[in-house]
């Protein structure tokens, strides 16, 4: 996979022109890097001086003039970072989640191998445009939280029942501070076997606990965490996920209801009243699509992919991991991370070459597979360009499940 040529240079291509588009450029317009890590500092320190963490944080810190703490309320009592000063803050913040990178990589190798360390930290890194890199020059605690969820699954794969539920306990983990990555579970769910069933979805659950208690100790403060939540959509800060898509088809190409705003991220310019119908479709739609993949990573339990368990294991993992970057609703920079992988190992893959050449296209299946490689590692700079990564993984979601009946049909 990671000795082809072609593949090399691409990589190649794109470590440069992310060194000019993603670092240089930002120094040579004196943009700010590891934005979101005052956030952390912020929000608990304003709350223990005033007693709400959820206004503005700018009289925190001037570079956070539009920004809001996002968390739940438990939160602001125990991130107390402001021991320290906010420089020796991001020291510390900066060197926590260089290492953080680094293990997630680490994991997500050792679960594939197949590449070089090195190989796997530039395909994680510089992947989808380098959005990656973008996210870990952002300072979200997404990367740290991607610890725990690598951990996890690669202690999931193993044959011993106690260091599987420890694996998959470590997946949960993160869900409690952002509680879309409770999806994530869908990828040991895609391979377990049927008594360990159960426990993922006991599991699943926990996060939904975790809201329902925090919001019984803290309603006022879940109250203001709510309506931040709420708008978000309208402040241009949804990223490039599912709702964004299901919520740009509804308004824009069908004309139904309100479009979110892309790119604003202006809290001033939220709506005063969500319309609460509107929100209500937006949800209806993704719940669809959230049932359409469960239903097909369910499938694939059953249906054998190699006669080599490593490989077998491999592509299930891929399959549910891009189903799970297809259902997070808000999908941002910092989710990125452990998606280059999974995707060039499964456009790479034999299983998925023969699949294409069952459908007898009018070229070549390695055209096909050149393109997607592309479009996954090619680096190229394009207004609106984040939104292409949605599609790029929906074609590969569409193209694998296709493939898989099409070779079922023809056994």
């Amino acid at each position: 996979m990671g000795k082809s040529i072609y593949f090399k240079l691409l990589l190649l291509l794109s470590v440069f022109c992310s060194a000019y588009f993603r670092i240089y450029q930002n120094l040579a317009e004196s943009k700010q890097f590891f934005w979101d890590s005052m956030v952390y500092y912020c929000g608990p320190f304003i709350f223990s001086q005033t007693g709400n963490g959820y206004g503005p944080l700018v009289d925190c810190s001037k570079e956070l003039t539009n920004f809001k703490f996002v968390y739940l309320p438990i939160y602001l009592r125990i991130l107390n970072f402001h021991i320290t000063t906010p420089e020796n803050f991001e020291i510390i913040w900066i060197s926590i989640l260089t290492l953080s990178v680094l293990l997630v990589v680490f994991c997500m190798q050792k679960i594939y191998g197949g590449m070089s360390l090195i190989m796997s930290l530039f395909v994680s890194i510089f992947s989808f445009r380098s959005i990656p890199l973008y996210g870990y020059i952002s300072g979200n605690i997404s990367s740290i939280l991607y610890v725990s969820t690598t951990i996890g699954l690669m202690l999931s794969i193993s044959n011993k029942p106690r260091i599987r539920d420890m694996g998959i306990i470590l997946i949960t983990l993160p869900s409690l501070f952002k509680i879309h990555m409770i999806l994530f579970l869908l990828v040991p769910f895609a391979i377990t076997k049927s008594r360990d069933i159960n426990k993922l979805l006991v599991l699943a659950i926990s996060p939904f606990a975790f809201i329902l208690i925090n919001s019984w100790l803290y309603p006022e403060e879940f109250t203001l965490l709510s309506k931040n939540i709420a708008i978000l959509p309208y402040i241009g800060d949804m990223g490039v996920g599912s709702l964004q898509v299901i919520n740009y088809i509804k308004s824009n190409l069908l004309g139904v209801g309100i479009p979110f705003k892309s790119g604003a991220h202006d809290w001033l310019i939220g709506p005063n009243e969500i319309d609460k119908v509107d929100f209500l479709i937006d949800y209806i739609a993704y719940t669809a699509l959230l049932i359409f993949v469960i239903f097909r990573i369910y499938k694939i339990k059953f249906i054998k992919l190699s006669n080599n368990p490593r490989i077998e294991r491999n592509l299930k993992f891929s399959i549910a991991i891009v189903g799970v970057y297809l259902l997070i609703p808000r999908l941002k920079q910092y989710d990125m991370l452990i998606c280059g992988i999974p995707t060039i190992y499964l456009v790479n893959s034999i299983f998925l070459n023969d699949g294409i050449k069952k459908f007898k296209l009018s070229f070549k299946a390695e055209y096909m597979i050149l393109l997607l490689n592309t479009m996954i590692l090619g680096f190229y700079n394009i207004k609106g360009d984040n939104y292409f990564i949605y599609p790029i993984i929906l074609s590969i979601f569409l193209l694998t499940i296709l493939s898989i009946d099409k070779i079922k049909s023809d056994i």
